[in-house]
C-alpha cells in the first residue's frame, strides 16, 4: 500500500533528476510503499527520454505528468491536484 508520494517538479534539470531518482531508489524505505512523481515542465534537455528509460526499470511506482513549459507556479498546482485526488498532505 502507498503511504508516501516524492513529488518532483523539473524543468531542463536531467542530470540533477537523474542524481535524485538514483538516491530515492537506493532509500530503505520499502519500495511498495511509495511512488515517484515527476511533473516535467516542457524540458527540453533530454528530460522526457531520461524518464522514459528509467520508467523500464525503476524499482518504485513512478510516474510523469507533462506540460507545456510554464515556469509558474502551474507545477505546484499539478502537485496540488494530484495530492487532492489522493486525499494527502504536503511535507516539506
Amino acid at each position: 500500500m502507498l503511504t508516501l508520494s516524492v513529488i518532483i517538479p523539473t524543468y531542463n534539470r536531467k542530470e540533477v533528476l537523474e542524481r535524485s531518482l538514483s538516491a530515492l531508489f537506493d532509500q530503505t524505505y520499502p519500495k511498495a510503499d511509495y511512488e515517484i512523481i515527476i511533473i516535467n515542465d516542457g524540458s527540453t534537455d533530454g528530460t522526457e527520454k531520461l524518464i522514459e528509460k528509467i520508467q523500464l526499470d525503476s524499482p518504485v511506482a513512478l510516474k510523469c505528468f507533462k506540460q507545456k513549459k510554464q515556469r509558474t507556479s502551474s507545477s505546484k498546482e499539478c502537485r496540488n491536484k494530484e495530492c487532492k485526488r489522493k486525499n494527502t498532505s504536503i511535507y516539506w
